[in-house]
């Protein structure tokens, strides 16, 4: 045929080095099959090419270094990792996968002495139409050839290779993009050094994978900002998920309420971003915010670990004039029997819904069955236009919202919000 096939990028990395398989943890190599007796390396451990369906991936050099003759056997499983990056695989040995990509190995036995190598030939073989990604691991486990104990215990030696492999399609490229979230925020001061750190918890939901990076910044309760840093980016499969951290250097930060904010982006497109506010004691510590952005917090059911937030009976906002400060009133109700700490912020959001400020509040502490009302004045100015206002009360890993809309007018204030 003389159309053009699909282009497929491989990155392959090497996974494991050398990782002793006994067939009986419990016992002991014996001395004629000891750990640097049975030895294998892989390489190169990082390959970058592109190939058509049906070209081959490599080679791959399989070598030997250990003292002992090996039998070695090639195999295929399907790659994944874990929040924190480490790779993982599962699966059966088959050399065929079910997403449209499938992997041979040439030779996929063969005999090493010691001190030799081998080059492997690895062949991709891609469906009609498949378009995406697919990460199998390659890997290739050595056994002794002649050598066992009397009691019938083998020993072996396995290393592995991860792929990352993306089929490109006729299709327009918006429609390959991966669809990321973040699914929760974290924010914790690490005790050795005081350091505050920042995570965000991101899942890959597309077929295909992508990097996650972006930036978290530190503001004053007046929205200005304090400081800001890069999160370390990270490489996502799909339908797995990521832990994004940066951490904060430390600094004295006076007692009050400050606001963490994460914004996160995914091969260059920027998902929503994500305030948390925080709150400093007296000694310098910083409290420890959790949540989970995929549940509803409010409908969970209360747990001795889960913190409580009061009630919002009501919400205002003034429609104002360009000269005037915006008044925000938040009403404040503790049905629980016992007392109840807030803290919170405020966000102004254009006609687009686009964010135009930030402010945070604290709601102080409310004795059973108590209501406060918390008055705030948002002194930034706003062009004339129609906006809304929308309130977090935000207590640990629980969550309230309200929103309110307002009309910021040229020169005379029109009804309430």
């Amino acid at each position: 045929m003389s159309g053009r096939r699909p282009r497929i990028l491989i990155t392959a990395i090497a996974l494991l080095t050398s990782l002793l398989a006994l067939s009986c943890p419990a016992r002991a190599v014996p001395d004629t099959a000891r750990h640097n007796d049975i030895s294998m390396r892989i390489s190169p451990t990082y390959i970058t090419t592109e190939v058509r369906d049906g070209d081959f991936i490599g080679p791959i050099t399989v070598s030997n270094t250990g003292t002992l003759p090996l039998d070695i056997q090639g195999f295929i499983k399907e790659g994944g990792h874990d929040e924190n990056g480490i790779p993982i695989f599962s699966g059966s040995g088959s050399q065929t996968f079910s997403k449209g990509i499938f992997l041979t190995l040439e030779p996929a036995e063969f005999r090493l002495m010691q001190g030799e190598s081998k080059s492997i030939k690895v062949r991709a073989h891609v469906a009609p139409g498949f378009s995406g990604g697919a990460y199998p691991v390659i890997l290739f486990r050595g056994r002794l050839t002649e050598r066992k104990n009397e009691t019938g215990l083998h020993a072996s030696s396995q290393v592995g290779v991860l792929t990352l492999i993306t089929v490109e399609s006729d299709r327009k490229e918006e429609q390959l993009e991966t669809a990321s979230s973040v699914t929760a925020i974290a924010v914790s001061q690490d005790p050795s050094d005081d350091s505050i750190v920042v995570s965000a918890i991101c899942e890959n939901q597309g077929d295909i994978h992508t990097d996650f990076s972006g930036t978290a910044t530190m503001k004053y309760c007046d929205g200005q900002l304090g400081s800001q840093i890069q999160l370390a980016p990270v490489v996502c499969l799909p339908g797995c998920k990521r832990i994004v951290t940066g951490r904060f250097k430390p600094s004295k930060i006076s007692k009050g309420i400050y606001i963490a904010e994460v914004l996160v982006t995914a091969k260059g497109k920027i998902l929503p971003s994500i305030p948390v506010a925080l709150e400093v004691a007296d000694t310098g510590m910083v409290s420890t915010v959790h949540m989970d952005l995929t549940h509803p917090q409010d409908s969970q059911p209360q747990t001795q670990a889960d913190y409580i937030v009061p009630k919002i009976s009501a919400f205002t906002v003034a429609n104002k004039s360009i000269e005037e400060r915006l008044p925000i009133e938040v009403c404040l109700q503790n049905p629980y029997e016992t007392s109840v700490r807030s803290i919170g912020y405020v966000e102004i959001l254009d006609y687009r819904h686009k964010r135009v400020g930030l402010m945070a509040f604290d709601g102080g502490t409310m004795p059973p069955g108590g209501t406060k009302i918390v008055r705030i004045a948002f002194i930034e100015p706003l062009l004339p236009g129609y906006y809304t206002a929308q309130v977090t009360l935000q207590m640990g890993n629980k969550r309230r919202h309200a929103q309110a809309a307002f009309v910021v007018a040229g020169s005379e204030v029109g009804h309430e919000g």
